[in-house]
């Protein structure tokens, strides 16, 4: 991974916790479509689903772990 892709990962992270997420994805939906409209013959199929997403979960084997060990620990 290079310098600029984490940079970039961090400033999207730091933005999706500032509630910035939503306006980015509609203005990526517009310049992709504007991309589109311009030079149609280079999209072959649909754009990116830019849809927001309301959870990320980034290690979903970790909350049953945790549950598992706090449902030991009140025994």
């Amino acid at each position: 991974m290079t310098t600029g892709t984490v940079a970039s990962a961090t400033s999207v992270r730091r933005r999706r916790h500032a509630g910035q997420d939503k306006a980015i994805l509609t203005a990526q939906h517009a310049l992709y479509m504007s991309a589109r409209a311009r030079k149609p013959a280079r999209w072959s199929g649909a754009t990116r689903n830019g849809s927001h997403i309301q959870a990320v979960i980034f290690n979903p084997e970790r909350d049953s772990v945790i549950k598992t060990h706090s449902r030991a620990q009140d025994i």
